[in-house]
């Protein structure tokens, strides 16, 4: 073979060539800068398929012939997929290109008839142990003979039959393969449903991990269902929901035995797997305010204590104004399944410009869930304090209270919410002796909103309304710091703390008999992690026990957020609007409501 040998004369020819055929590429491309979507040909009778084809058709344009023959098809394509899902199984579409300026896709539809369900069918490769059970899944099919053959409706019939089966004690059943013949001559489709039932099952025994430290007969003491009883998967979620909301565990996993071999009734055990969480945890938290100072705080926590899935919290307070200590113990499914019993004690020393105290608490209460939003509450605690304020001096007491609340909450998110609704109603009846004998209840209320504007979560508007109210007693027999007190970061900002209410001859605060809390947020994540907030608080306390609006206080101000897993950190920034002077600072953990 002779080589290819060119000279540097024939080598500029190429290269003007090649550069050539480049600029005459480039020239074509600008001269196609006016593209043409497809254009889809319909029937008058079919016009009102137009928007279901719009819909699903994607932003291609045609710059060139070939590009416009390649959009055509590919449109062609979809429309028929579409018009099959919705019943046109007669549908003729011819796809091609004008070569206009610029060239133009075409798509030619004729949907023709609209095939309408025939016959529906289905067969169970076992024989039922009801009857009952076929009529259920025939009536929760929702497809009823002439109505259209939407693809979609014969995919939920075929789930929803699964499910009838499941919730009928067939842990295994599922869909084999349908069958839908589409008679062209009668323009109807006949639908046959093949369903694997497989065996029907009975609880057998509630078999629990053997390297568990939760007491076997625990796990059974809350269990959904009774040995014999027939499978329902209802049973089995609600019970590992049970078993998960002890928060002894990582993960869970319940779920029945292999069936074994044979026919009719299957005998299956409940297996219960758990990852136990850490035992012990170790938690701290810090806050500051220009009125309240500096305070930290941690908490202990063991579970597990007795091998019922209990949980003690230990939890020490260290503040400018207050030392606590505190301690809980939660029994979970307490004699009753989602009840907690809690046994709870603390000791406190508080030392504000209203009242010096000092007190050991000890009391009991029981939760209980109502229903999937509300959740109720009873207790009874009894204190022993000692209370100076300088209105009534110092004075010893014993009281007596209970307690009865009930809260709503349907909220997205309990530490940071954005969308939902709280509410909530406090009563505390309460005796009390020693220096001063007396009854009252006191009673709270509060209702708070979330709102996303339009839909974004990143914007969210926040209100909220408290109003409290006691009964039985006056204010000066009251013990000071069983009084309404308002300012401060947890109430109205731009006050200091206890800064809004009645006062003594020297300014110092003497708290009251009800109170009003107001406020309003406007809560927005910005870049990443951080977020910020603009927001109006307001409220009033009273010395007697009507709430009013006459010396309600106002607060505005700015804020910070930092979005961490465990809730944001918060940082506000607040000025009184009237009745006060002085900005206010406050560093916290989580939204101020």
């Amino acid at each position: 073979m002779r080589p290819l040998i060119r000279s540097r004369k024939s080598n500029r020819a190429v290269s003007r060539a090649a550069l050539a055929s480049a600029c005459a590429g480039f020239a074509l491309l600008a001269a196609g800068s006016a593209f043409a979507a497809p254009e889809i040909r319909l029937p008058d009778e079919h016009e009102g398929l137009r928007e279901e084809i719009d819909r699903i058709l994607p932003d291609s344009e045609s710059g060139n012939l070939i590009e416009a023959r390649r959009n055509a098809r590919d449109a062609a394509r979809r429309i028929d997929q579409l018009l099959r899902s919705q019943g046109y199984y007669a549908a003729q579409i011819e796809s091609f290109a004008e070569a206009s300026e610029p060239p133009q896709a075409i798509v030619d539809v004729r949907p023709g008839p609209r095939f309408m369900f025939g016959s529906l069918t289905f067969d169970y490769s076992r024989p039922l142990y009801d009857p009952a059970i076929a009529e259920r899944i025939r009536a929760g099919a929702e497809l009823t003979s002439g109505e259209p053959a939407l693809a979609e409706k014969v995919v939920a019939a075929e789930a929803q039959a699964v499910t009838r089966l499941r919730e009928a004690g067939y842990p295994d059943a599922q869909a084999d393969r349908r069958r839908a013949v589409v008679d062209h001559a009668s323009d109807k489709m006949n639908v046959t449903f093949n369903l694997e039932t497989a065996r029907p099952a009975r609880y057998g025994d509630l078999v629990v991990c053997e390297d568990c430290n939760i007491r076997p007969g625990y796990f059974r003491s809350f269990s959904t269902f009774k040995e014999g009883e027939i499978y329902d998967p209802e049973d089995i979620q609600t019970y590992s929901d049970r078993v998960a909301g002890t928060g002894a565990f990582d993960s869970v996993d319940i779920k029945l035995a292999e069936a074994p071999e044979g026919e009719g009734w299957a005998r299956r055990d409940i297996l219960v797997s758990v990852e136990e969480g850490r035992t012990r945890t170790i938690e701290a938290g810090a806050s500051y305010s220009t009125s309240e100072g500096i305070g930290v705080e941690t908490l202990w926590t063991k579970r597990n204590i007795f091998g019922g899935a209990e949980t003690l919290r230990l939890s020490a307070k260290l503040a400018s104004l207050e030392r606590n200590l505190h301690a809980e113990l939660d029994f979970p499914h307490f004699f009753y399944p989602d009840r907690t019993f809690t046994v709870l004690g603390d000791v406190t020393q508080e030392e504000t410009d209203a009242f010096d105290r000092k007190a050991a608490t000890a009391g009991v209460r029981a939760e209980q869930p109502i229903t999937e939003y509300i959740v109720g509450t009873l207790g009874a605690e009894v204190e022993v304090s000692r209370v100076e304020d300088f209105q009534t001096g110092e004075r010893d007491f014993a009281i007596l209270s209970g307690l009865a609340d009930v809260r709503y909450d349907d909220t997205d998110d309990t530490l940071d919410p954005t969308e939902g609704f709280r509410a909530g109603v406090t009563l505390a009846p309460a005796t009390g002796f020693g220096d001063e004998e007396l009854v009252y209840l006191r009673a709270v209320t509060n209702f708070s909103t979330y709102k996303q504007v339009a839909g974004n979560p990143r914007i969210v508007l926040a209100g909220l309304f408290r109003a409290g109210t006691i009964f039985g007693a006056s204010a000066a027999d009251l013990p000071a710091d069983r009084r309404f007190y308002a300012g401060g970061g947890g109430s109205v900002r731009g006050f200091p703390y206890q800064g809004i209410g009645p006062e003594d001859a020297e300014g110092d605060p003497i708290g009251g008999r009800s109170l009003i809390e107001m406020s309003a947020e406007v809560r927005a994540k910005l870049r990443g992690r951080w977020g910020g907030v603009v927001f109006v608080d307001a409220g009033s306390v009273e010395r007697d026990g009507l709430p009013g609006f006459e010396n309600l206080q106002t607060g505005a101000g700015v804020g910070v957020r930092y979005h961490t897993d465990f809730g944001p950190i918060r940082g506000d920034v607040a000025f009184p609007l009237s009745g006060g002077d002085g900005v206010q600072i406050y560093l916290s953990i989580g939204q101020a409501f």
